[in-house]
This record gives C-alpha cells, sequence and structure tokens, in this order.
C-alpha cells in the first residue's frame, strides 16, 4: 500500500507497519541506505574481453542512482564474462575524450539541458560510431519527454523503432535475454491497483 500511496484506502495497513517499524527496527541513522544486490547465482562466464563506459554530466540529475554502474558491472562479468570499466566523470566531454569509450550513457531524471559542444562532441562520436545509451530514469515522464528532443539536437542518423530481429531485441548475444521474456523486477506499475 506505500509504494501505491494509498494511505486514504488502507491506514490500518500503514498504522500496523509504523508500529512494526517503531518496536522492532533499529534507528533510522542505523539503517541501510540502499538495498543489498541479490547473490550472483550460477558459475561465473570465462573472462572475453572488455567494455568502456563514460557517464556524461550535465546540469540536471544525471547520477539519478550512485554506483548503479558498478553494481551492474558485476553481473555483466559474472553472466558473460565482459569487463566494463565505467568512468564517473564530473566535466562536460569532448569528442576527442568520447572516442575512448565504446558506450557512453546519459542519464536524463526530469530535463536534459546540454550545451552546444557536448551535443557537438556527442554528434561527432555516434558519426564516428560510438553508442549513446539514453537512460530515462525510473521511467520519469518528464524524462521520457526530455528524450526526443535530445535526440533530435544531436541529429545523427534516422529515427526508427527497433526491428524485432535485432540482436538487443531477440538477445543474440553472450549473455542476453529476448525482450519479450523480460519481467518487471519492481512488481505492478502504481496504476494497476492491488
Amino acid at each position: 500500500a506505500w509504494q501505491q500511496e494509498r494511505l486514504a484506502k488502507f491506514p490500518v495497513l500503514f498504522q500496523i507497519m509504523a508500529n512494526v517499524r517503531v518496536y522492532v527496527a533499529p534507528p533510522f541513522a542505523k539503517l541501510p541506505t540502499r538495498l543489498r544486490a541479490a547473490p550472483l547465482a550460477g558459475d561465473a562466464a570465462r573472462p572475453r574481453g572488455e567494455l568502456s563506459l563514460r557517464r556524461l554530466p550535465h546540469a540536471g540529475s544525471w547520477n539519478a542512482h550512485p554506483g548503479a554502474w558498478q553494481r551492474f558491472a558485476a553481473g555483466l562479468r559474472h553472466r558473460t564474462g565482459l569487463r566494463l570499466n565505467v568512468e564517473d566523470a564530473g566535466e562536460s566531454a569532448s569528442a576527442e575524450d568520447l572516442k575512448q569509450f565504446d558506450v557512453v550513457h546519459l542519464t536524463v531524471r526530469r530535463t536534459v539541458n546540454l550545451d552546444e559542444t557536448t551535443i557537438t562532441a556527442l554528434r561527432a562520436y555516434l558519426q564516428g560510431g560510438g553508442v549513446l545509451l539514453i537512460d530515462a530514469a525510473d521511467g520519469q515522464p518528464d524524462a521520457v519527454a526530455a528524450v526526443g528532443p535530445l535526440v533530435d539536437a544531436i541529429a545523427v542518423g534516422e529515427k526508427g523503432i527497433l526491428p524485432a530481429d535485432h540482436p538487443i531485441a531477440t538477445g543474440s548475444f553472450p549473455g542476453g535475454q529476448a525482450l519479450k521474456d523480460l519481467e518487471q523486477r519492481m512488481g505492478k506499475r502504481l496504476g494497476d491497483g492491488l
């Protein structure tokens, strides 16, 4: 009920959990700030190589989930054998800087306003064969809406829908999984009810 903001409909559930929290849990300051990652299942894949990823800072909330890439890197290495080297840079990037990386990651939480120098650097990076991964953090509607104008501003290639037979969609790469087989990890969406 809490994650669905249903206090008005189910006040007793909130009261019960508030009592459990007060009587059982340690003081708030001693609680962990993040959940621990699930242990990695199965045998680790044999080493296959390395990928480099550059996170791209901007004036907005570019570090929406601190440490997420380090946790993802551990899982990627375990499942595929690929070592992911992540650079969390705190400065704007030049075209020359971006050329050193296999993937550039840009997180958008609400809005994104990249300066012309950064857009030009991204355009040159993509025209040179680079991969830009844009993440609308947590599926925030404002972030999703901000991605389209950003892609238009970068203006490289043609926009379109990923074909159903594309390796990203089919999962036909080491450790891949078909998109149709993916499940939501957080349970039902808020609007789906109980």
